[in-house]
């Protein structure tokens, strides 16, 4: 019978016999009151360890793009005006369908600094049209991208865009750009420039003529807006791209304060390089980042591998059909740090909060090798794959697992009596556990209401060595007094937090993924009844 039924029908039982307040005590023997296991997978995620031959090893990793693609194509977004003027005074003079009233040829240039480009396709952005008239009577405008190719899905496929002129107003169109190619080198605008042809002309099935006055006046405003660039080709001439990226150790604030030692410590930087460009890399530094009470701290890690210049080789860029259809085969190398003269061990003495890198990147360090068709995509760019693999040799300061134990505590009821605690440990050295009440309210922690100012700290644990083997764990036992006040404060939502310290000796130890501490308390003593 559950515990809550049989003080249940005691109260029913006190409160139908007598009327004077009753105080009462329920013996209880081996009542559970909390069962948790804390291991590797309570201090960091999973993902963080494998389990090896050599016991437990350290894993991070990350991958970030060395740099922006703006830095290779800048904001294409543009606009410009163009104001017509009737060539002629007086009128008004009548225009029949189909008369040109004015038409234009204009290259625009797009002004991306040091690169000539042959070829752009377009991941997004708007065009906007907007033609003001003072005519009294409808034209139409025809505007015309040289060398653009628009996909089905935008203005059906043609690179001319008409537009319907409405009399004295503005008529304005809005086309998206998303998809659309311009061949420079076929629009006659030389690369990098854009050319475009606009006529106006009274429309053809306009009924009689349109007249128009010498002082009637047109405006035409073009606007390029949130333009993306998806892929490029061309000459992106010989540059430098500052270096300045980082990744995060995503481990929690008890990661971060892990003390370890290493037996052996590879940080491996794998470069890749899927654009059609040579690059040549030269990494300056490698930092850790950690916050403090007092600000951020940075360490630089000494390498003699740092500072040295490192070729990546242009990916291969193959065409089958359209830009959207590029194959790419990419190219890689792989930095390692950590060899002789590194002060890597040390270095990574504790998890970091984040580890960064600084350089710059050399664009086309061989010069023009391609003829002027270097190829890029702007959604695959070049990326450093950061990975730290080590052995994981827990030092004797700082090594602590945390864990928040939530009790189960029969309701409407005080205790008085013993929590006798079991503990299982399969870790090689030795543990101290350490218990605390947390989260209990501030009512219960008010100054003078109870002698003992510090009764939520439970006495420390101490657990021997154990075999390191999980299914032959060390079994260890102790007993805590609990009263009024622990039941009061389990009752209302206070947890007990355990703190699991690893008493490693100076040359550290080693561990595996499954070594563990299991802990389970019983209550052994009396319930406190009492009813009025």
């Amino acid at each position: 019978m559950r515990v809550e039924r049989v003080i249940g029908l005691l109260l029913l039982l006190l409160a139908g016999c007598r009327s004077e307040p009753v105080t009462w005590r329920v013996p209880l023997h081996d009542v559970v009151l909390l069962h948790d296991t804390l291991d590797w997978k309570a201090l960091v995620p999973d993902s963080l360890w494998e389990d090896g031959e050599e016991g437990l090893w350290l894993q991070i990793s990350g991958s970030r793009p060395l740099f922006d693609g703006d830095a290779l194509t800048p904001s294409l977004d543009t606009a410009w005006v163009a104001d017509f003027e009737v060539p002629f005074i007086g009128g008004p003079i009548p225009l029949s369908p189909g008369t040109s009233l004015w038409s234009q040829v204009e290259e625009i240039d797009l002004n991306i600094p040091d690169a000539d480009l042959r070829r752009l396709r377009l991941g997004a952005g708007t065009m906007l049209l907007a033609v003001e008239s003072t005519v009294q009577g409808p034209l139409e405008l025809r505007y015309t991208l040289e060398g653009a190719t628009f996909p089905e899905s935008s203005n059906g496929g043609s690179p001319t865009i008409v537009l319907d002129i409405a009399p004295e107003g503005v008529s304005i169109v809005e086309l998206d750009l998303s998809g659309v190619v311009f061949d420079f080198a076929n629009g006659s605008g030389g690369l990098g420039g854009l050319q475009t042809g606009w006529e106006i002309l009274v429309p053809a099935g306009v009924e009689g003529s349109v007249p128009v006055f010498g002082d009637d006046a047109l405006s035409l405003n073009v606007a390029f807006e949130g333009v993306e660039v998806a892929q490029a080709e061309g000459y992106f001439g010989s540059r430098s791209i500052d270096l300045a990226t980082a990744v995060e150790v995503d481990g929690g604030d008890v990661l971060q304060t892990l003390d370890v030692d290493w037996t052996l410590l590879g940080v491996e930087l794998e470069i890749s390089n899927p654009i059609g460009l040579d690059l040549e890399l030269i990494l300056e530094a490698v930092e850790r980042s950690d916050s403090t009470e007092a600000g951020l701290v940075q360490e630089a890690l000494i390498d003699p591998v740092l500072g040295a210049p490192l070729l990546l080789t242009r990916a291969v860029v193959v065409e089958d059909g359209s830009m959207a259809d590029w194959q790419v085969t990419p190219s890689s190398v792989s930095l390692l740090l950590g060899g002789e003269g590194s002060n890597a061990t040390d270095w990574m003495g504790s998890i970091p909060d984040a580890i960064a890198l600084r350089g710059w990147l050399e664009v086309n360090p061989l010069g023009d090798v391609s003829g002027g068709y270097d190829r890029i995509d702007l959604n695959h760019l070049p990326a450093v794959d950061f990975s730290l693999l080590a052995p994981l040799q827990v030092g004797y300061s700082r090594a602590v697992l945390r864990d928040t134990l939530l009790p189960e505590v029969p309701d409407a009821v005080d205790f008085s009596g013993e929590l006798k605690f079991e503990v299982e440990s399969s870790f090689p050295v030795g543990t101290t556990i350490s218990l605390r009440l947390v989260d209990v309210p501030p009512i219960l922690l008010t100054p003078g209401l109870w002698p003992d100012q510090d009764w939520y700290i439970l006495p420390d644990l101490m657990v021997s060595p154990g075999s390191g083997d999980p299914a032959f764990p060390v079994r260890d036992t102790l007993s805590l007094s609990l009263d009024r006040r622990h039941s009061d404060a389990l009752r209302q939502g206070a947890r007990i937090l355990a703190q699991v310290v690893l008493e490693t000796p100076d040359e550290g130890a080693q561990f595996s993924v499954e070594q563990r501490v299991v802990i389970r308390g019983h209550l052994d003593g009396d319930l406190i009844l009492s009813i009025e």
